[in-house]
């Protein structure tokens, strides 16, 4: 976790968990707050996740 995202990781995260994506989220934020690195993070877990479901066998559990 980023530090001071625990907020917003909750927020996109719930969804995830809970197979119910949403199709497009907007992250906003001031400036220096690493918007895109937490956009990257969300990516990464949420491809990890597909992946595993659709490769069982394949799946790379460290981006979990």
């Amino acid at each position: 976790m980023l530090l001071g995202h625990a907020v917003a990781e909750a927020t996109i995260l719930a969804p995830l968990r809970a197979g119910h994506v949403h199709h497009a989220w907007q992250i906003t934020g001031p400036d220096g707050v690493s918007k895109p690195t937490f956009a990257f993070r969300f990516a990464r877990r949420h491809l990890a996740r597909v992946r595993a479901r659709a490769y069982p066998l394949e799946a790379d559990t460290r981006m979990a």
